[in-house]
């Protein structure tokens, strides 16, 4: 008993513990849903509530088979990319692989899915979305 008293967990919420572990056994294509879901949400600043911009980039990726499956991960998506500027906020020019190559360096651990350059091609085709989307917008 004295053992479990002094345990002390990597971190200091046991409810991120249960939150990594969560994640951790969540299969890749879930973690696929959710790194793109949530970053598509974040670029383009979408509501989980705009199922048509959802549906766009659920028909685009082909992420799930129900957009509802999508409006979670765009509810959190201020929380896991707290740190990226919506397109419409920067420039992206020149700096387009850079910034590719800096949202996968800004991707939570626990999201990790696949290799590396699978993540970097995801994210390639939904920043190139992202900005035809824009453009349409004007």
């Amino acid at each position: 008993m004295r053992f479990l008293h002094h345990y002390q967990l990597p971190f200091n919420n046991p409810f991120m513990f249960l939150w990594f572990l969560l994640w951790y056994r969540t299969p890749d294509q879930s973690k696929r849903l959710c790194v793109l879901a949530s970053l598509y949400a974040r670029l383009m600043e979408c509501d989980y509530h705009d199922e048509e911009c959802l549906d766009r980039v659920n028909r685009q990726l082909q992420l799930s088979r129900d957009t509802c499956a999508l409006k979670f991960p765009a509810a959190i998506s201020r929380w896991i990319w707290r740190n990226i500027l919506p397109l419409r906020k920067i420039r992206l020019g020149e700096n387009e692989e850079h910034y590719i190559a800096r949202l996968v360096k800004k991707t939570p651990c626990w999201l990790w899915y696949a290799d590396q350059q699978t993540r970097h091609e995801d994210i390639r085709q939904l920043v190139e979305l992202c900005k035809g989307r824009q453009q349409q917008m004007g």
